[in-house]
């Protein structure tokens, strides 16, 4: 399903040679044809905030590509799988900037930890922007982003990444 022109990436902060049950799990990927990343997980949350930390690993992950011009991408958790053909998937990439999925964020129903109203504390404190401004939650299993898009949302979730480890640390 994927054409000579597309690049697939197996991302983690450690691959083993084998699995428990002997499994060859790098040399599998490597045979068929996936880049292997072994990344250090750096964006981790403080030992306290542990729960969903692991969804961070994404943003070592984006500044990865971004650094090394791996644009357009097309990314998705493990558990994901494509069905057919994702050409038009990526070639859409070269009209549109960004495609997600939107997710609503009701009151203070807590998200990945945080509700609505802890998101909107940390976009206002990191980006100046009005409390008051409707905010937007997108799912993460799935999301592209053409190269512009790519350095865009790179530069605007490493500051947020810091802002919200802050307030981890503070226990906000």
């Amino acid at each position: 399903v994927f054409s000579e022109n597309q690049n697939l990436y197996f991302f983690s902060n450690h691959i083993p040679d084998r699995l428990s049950d002997g499994f060859k799990f790098r040399d599998y990927l490597v045979s068929i044809g996936v880049k292997v990343i072994e990344l250090e997980f750096t964006k981790r949350l403080p030992i306290k905030q542990a729960h969903f930390g692991n969804v961070f690993y994404v943003l070592d992950v984006l500044e990865y590509c971004r650094d090394n011009s791996i644009s357009p991408i097309i990314a998705c958790d493990n558990d994901c799988l494509a069905l057919s053909d994702i050409s038009e998937l990526t070639n859409s990439l070269l009209e549109n900037t960004i495609l997600a999925y939107g997710m609503p964020l009701r009151g203070d129903k807590e998200l990945n930890g945080l509700t609505q109203a802890d998101c909107k504390d940390i976009v206002s404190t990191v980006f100046s922007k009005a409390r008051d401004q409707e905010l937007k939650f997108y799912g993460g299993e799935f999301y592209a982003f053409g190269s512009n898009a790519l350095n865009k949302v790179v530069d605007c979730f490493l500051p947020l990444f810091a802002k919200n480890r802050e307030f981890c640390r503070k226990g906000e």
